[in-house]
């Protein structure tokens, strides 16, 4: 008895991508997710996809660009998305799993996106960059309306400074804004809603940096006034004047200088001839810088 043989299941034959919805038979070639998969069971089958061993071997490994990741889109493994700046390989199938969710995604290639300046209501991915106050941020993390400097979402890229002019009160700075005050320049450690009081929003709240120090004529010492390092300040009265220079930051508590109190925030300049005069300040100046 004679027996027929099928020649055409004798060799390979390529299917194209898989459909859930095709019968597939003995040596049957699909592509799914990059790869190419033979169907190897002796029994036709429908909707076994190629990720089953006992169904399918894998013929040739491979990758399959996909584009943007879309949260909508069902990926298979060795599919390629682009999300930011980074390029990510499926690992498992998925589908409305973000990258970079590491059950899922392996970074592929990573680079960074700039972004501009930071915005609450842009959606942030890994690897994104934003400028926000004097300072530039990585994403790490992918994030709607957590503002930087939030450790969670951001680190630090490049540590800058954005020159903000005078220090105001009741006005917002971020981490990286520079004023000036007194004469010194400072540094905004911080996102801040300043105070009424620059000495409450550097010394007790700890918002701000001195990257610049100097001097400032602040005439007459008065007390409970708010002094900073480097200022100078006078007693008595011409042609008997008294020049000294702030050693510390504090608000002033005695009545004079050289009140118990006092007297070790204050070093002397000039004693008991100061006039008032722009030498005498000048000198002063330079007496405070080179000690």
């Amino acid at each position: 008895m004679s027996t027929i043989i099928d020649l055409g299941k004798l060799r390979f034959q390529f299917r194209g991508s898989y459909n859930a919805a095709t019968q597939y038979e003995f040596n049957d070639v699909v592509l799914h997710g990059g790869n190419a998969y033979c169907f190897i069971n002796a029994t036709a089958a429908i909707g076994q996809i190629p990720t089953l061993t006992a169904y399918w071997a894998q013929m040739v490994p491979g990758l399959n660009a996909r584009g943007t990741y879309n949260n909508g889109t069902a990926y298979q493994v060795n599919d390629l998305v682009a999300l930011g700046a980074n390029i990510y390989r499926c690992i498992a199938a998925t589908t409305g799993n973000t990258p970079p969710n590491a059950t899922y995604w392996e970074v592929l290639i990573q680079g960074l996106a700039p972004r501009g300046a930071y915005s609450g209501a842009t959606a942030y991915v890994v690897n994104d960059v934003v400028l926000h106050g004097g300072v530039v941020y990585r994403c790490i993390a992918n994030s709607t309306g957590n503002e930087p400097p939030n450790t969670t979402y951001w680190e630090v890229l490049v540590s800058g400074y954005n020159p903000r002019n005078a220090w105001a009160a009741s006005t917002a700075y971020k981490r990286g804004d520079a004023v000036v005050h007194l004469g010194q320049s400072y540094r905004a450690l911080s996102n801040h809603t300043s105070t009424a009081s620059f000495y409450t929003d550097f010394v007790t709240n700890g918002h701000w940096e001195r990257f610049a120090a100097g001097s400032q004529i602040r005439g007459a010492y008065v007390n409970a006034t708010e002094y900073f390092k480097g200022d100078i300040v006078t007693t008595g009265t011409a042609p008997n004047l008294n020049q000294y220079i702030n050693l510390q930051d504090h608000i002033a508590n005695g009545s004079a200088i050289d009140a118990a109190t006092e007297i070790s925030n204050w070093q002397l300049l000039i004693a008991g001839t100061y006039t008032s005069s722009v030498a005498d300040r000048q000198a002063a100046f330079f007496y405070a810088n080179c000690t």
